[in-house]
């Protein structure tokens, strides 16, 4: 994978991260939203973003459970979070299915920043090094980089 092809999925990454920001609440300007979203994917791009991948499929398998065995106590566990007028579909999604799209998104993240490393010539494990990856992944140049300077 080349840094051109890398970089345009960096900024796709990071623009679903809007997803993760829009649960914070309030109003943002663009250019907030912008930093939040572009600090949130250099975050979650890494070792760290595998801790919330992990709380998020616990809860969502959960969740997931009470709702196909008994949906009144999933209800019951949501009562507080959600006016009552709030269909059952709609918490499931806000609270479960969102989070495994997004958890899908950042393993997507990790498994082309090891394709990005191996194409630099170094070790796919260097992807889970928080700053290392997506800043160095970004500007070092690869072997196909180079042939591509070249042959212009």
């Amino acid at each position: 994978m080349t840094r051109k092809y890398y970089a345009i999925w960096f900024a796709i990454f990071t623009l679903l991260q809007w997803f993760s920001t829009a649960s914070f609440g309030g109003v943002f300007f663009l250019l907030e939203m912008v930093l939040i979203m572009i600090v949130f994917a250099v975050i979650f791009g890494n070792a760290i973003g595998l801790i919330p991948i992990y709380h998020a499929l616990r809860h969502a398998f959960y969740d997931f459970r009470l709702y196909l065995t008994n949906s009144s106590w999933f209800r019951l566990s949501y009562q507080n979070d959600y006016p009552s007028e709030v269909s059952d579909t709609f918490v499931l999604w806000q609270e479960d299915i969102l989070p495994l799209l997004l958890s899908s998104a950042v393993l997507l993240h990790l498994y082309i920043s090891a394709k990005r490393c191996k194409n630099i010539g170094i070790s796919s494990w260097w992807c889970l090094v928080p700053l290392y990856n997506p800043i160095m992944l970004l500007f070092k140049k690869s072997k196909a980089d180079s042939e591509e300077t070249i042959q212009k």
